[in-house]
């Protein structure tokens, strides 16, 4: 009877796994949606589990709901966990009997696990092995046996003797298996973003192909020729011992010079963006901000900027030369575009939603954009004011970051000399993608 029972809920189990696969294809598991339908699907199966289970006597019942809510928690987090909580506790309660308060133990030992399970692995950024598995669910049921103290002493040896063998060897093999399908599953998606991500890449690296075509034509010609011209200018100033005229041509053979080099710095390092990089590391928004402070704290206090921070303890998973970078161009972007008739302010921080990913922001009270630049200022070695000493690759090289980490970026600003806000969102670089408190 024992076999019968554990085969129909391993067989659950694995049904369970593929329907799982199929809500995680249509519904982000980091959206409340995902995770309301996976906590009920795991709910739902371990309520099937509980009306066919093994009676150890009136009252005293085992089924798979153990491994059924504990995986839930591991992989799709304590919202889903609590939610597939809810309809097995609710059964058990009304089932009744001696075993109920342990039965209600067990349901609320194994959520809980799984969800201290769900924050190691958020933490390390990687899916649990074999072994991890075999181990969470040995853990979960070892605990599941320790419970059963909870029972009538004249039934604990009793329980422990006859239950406690084959559930410590079947339920984390149980365990195992649906975890690897799961983990398999997650491995599928991960690679198809990766390879759609790269689509995606490779069309954005076209349209840039095209832009650097008319770079290497006018952008990187126009200073060569300048050099070429006042060089010639130079040897005839030279012959005729124009001191003031020999100066001038210096001047702007160095200015082309600087140009030049602009450029060449500003393509190099737009093309180790397509590279592979350091590998992600941990750390909190505001410690990233710190960090830009110091690193542009010359600059800002040469401008006289003052700085408006909002805090916010959001913890990233990402490279972080990359987001120091991305930071450093908007704010130097800012300082570049101000306005000489008032004193420079810029305005960082994140604006949370309880229903959209964390959107960060870097305003200022500067020059400001005409609406139909909003999306030109993004393309590469694009300048509103030739004028303004740069590149131009500022914003594009921010717009490529952004990009890297799944996210969008776009300006909104009232018009000329009424300052602008960048928005941005980096759905791939949160470690939580919960909305953050600030």
């Amino acid at each position: 009877m024992f076999s019968l029972d554990l085969l129909f809920n391993l067989a659950l189990l694995v049904a369970l796994s593929v329907l799982s696969g199929f809500i995680d294809k249509r519904w982000d598991r980091n959206r409340r949606s995902g995770q309301l339908l996976q906590g009920l699907l795991f709910g739902g199966a371990a309520v099937l589990g509980m009306l066919r289970p093994l009676v150890a006597g009136p009252g005293l019942i085992f089924d798979g709901r153990s491994v059924m809510i504990s995986l839930c928690a591991l992989f799709f987090g304590p919202v889903a966990g609590s939610i597939a909580s809810l309809l097995p506790l609710g059964l058990r309660i009304q089932l009744g009997g001696v075993g109920t308060l342990v039965g209600c133990l067990v349901i609320l030992s194994s959520m809980t696990l799984g969800w201290l399970g769900h924050r190691r692995l958020r933490r390390s950024g990687a899916l649990p092995s074999t072994g991890q598995l075999h181990g969470f669910g040995l853990l979960v049921h070892l605990a599941m046996m320790a419970l059963m103290l909870a029972l009538p002493a004249e039934l604990v040896w009793t329980v422990e003797k006859t239950i406690g063998p084959p559930v410590l060897l079947f339920y984390p093999l149980a365990t195992i298996l649906v975890g690897k399908i799961l983990t398999d599953q997650l491995t599928a998606r991960s690679a198809l973003q990766a390879l759609q991500r790269q689509a995606r890449e490779l069309q954005q690296r076209n349209v840039e192909l095209e832009r650097f075509n008319h770079t290497i034509s006018h952008d990187l010609k126009s200073p060569l020729v300048t050099s070429m011209a006042f060089l010639s200018f130079l040897e005839q100033d030279l012959a005729s011992d124009n001191r003031e005229r020999i100066a001038s041509d210096l001047h702007h053979l160095r200015t082309a010079t600087r140009q030049m080099e602009q450029l060449l710095d500003g393509l190099l390092r737009f093309s180790r963006l397509g590279q592979p990089g350091e590998p992600p590391q941990s750390f909190f928004y505001d410690e990233l901000i710190e960090e830009v402070q110091v690193l542009l704290g010359g600059l800002l206090q040469q401008h006289q900027v003052a700085l408006e921070i909002r805090p916010c303890r959001l913890r990233l998973l990402a490279q972080r030369p990359r987001l120091l970078e991305l930071w450093q161009n908007l704010i130097e972007n800012a300082i570049k575009y101000r306005r000489a008739d008032q004193p420079l302010q810029i305005r960082l921080g994140v604006i949370s939603e309880p229903t959209a990913t964390a959107r960060f922001y870097v305003g200022d009270n500067g020059q400001g954009i005409e609406p139909g630049y909003a999306e030109k200022i993004f393309g590469l070695f694009e300048q509103l004011d030739r004028n303004t000493p740069g590149s131009g690759l500022g914003l594009a090289l921010a717009k490529r970051i952004v990009e890297q980490y799944d996210g969008r970026i776009w300006v909104e600003s009232a018009g000329a000399g009424q300052g602008c806000c960048f928005f941005f969102t980096l759905p791939a670089a949160l470690a939580d993608p919960r909305p953050p408190r600030c």
